[in-house]
């Protein structure tokens, strides 16, 4: 009546390995991560010269009270140079670098020190020298100890210094 048969084992010839769709999915992914990683490796490198500028502008800042505290009025980079003890050994120029012998005081940054005529008012002010490539903020210690960016106060840069001395 019934016939058993045996089902025969049908052996697929299939080869191991990925697909093309895989391959270009997983090519797409890894991209994708990459250009994260490095746009966000640049936001890294931005913030740190931009912290690196604060601190100098802040320091300057320090230095400036330090001498009203001996001369009743702020002064002006030279003078503050000539004091001997009130800019640090690295800040050796307030310029941009344009010789050969200036030190940065902040990596891709160049620091000024503005005085009113007085000597009663002072503004520290780091400009960024790359600012194109970096996007990145000018910034100013006041007298009275406030920090500003170029962010936040964008027509306070673009007035005219009036330098002492």
């Amino acid at each position: 009546m019934f016939k058993f048969y045996k089902k025969k084992k049908v052996k697929r010839n299939r080869e191991s390995g990925f697909t093309l769709v895989e391959v270009l999915t997983v090519a797409t992914i890894i991209g994708i991560l990459a250009t994260m990683a490095v746009v966000s490796m640049r936001g890294g490198r931005r913030v740190a010269f931009e912290t690196r500028a604060i601190a100098a502008v802040k320091n300057i800042a320090e230095n400036e009270i330090m001498y009203y505290q001996r001369y009743y009025q702020y002064g002006t980079w030279r003078q503050l140079v000539q004091e001997g003890d009130l800019i640090d050994p690295g800040y050796d120029n307030s310029d941009d670098l344009d010789t050969p012998f200036d030190t940065p005081i902040a990596n891709m940054y160049s620091c000024r020190v503005f005085v009113t005529y007085e000597g009663q008012a002072f503004t520290a002010v780091a400009y960024p020298r790359a600012n194109m490539i970096w996007h990145m903020r000018t910034f100013a210690v006041m007298s009275d100890g406030s920090l500003i960016n170029s962010d936040d106060h964008p027509d306070f840069f673009l007035t005219e210094f009036i330098i002492a001395g």
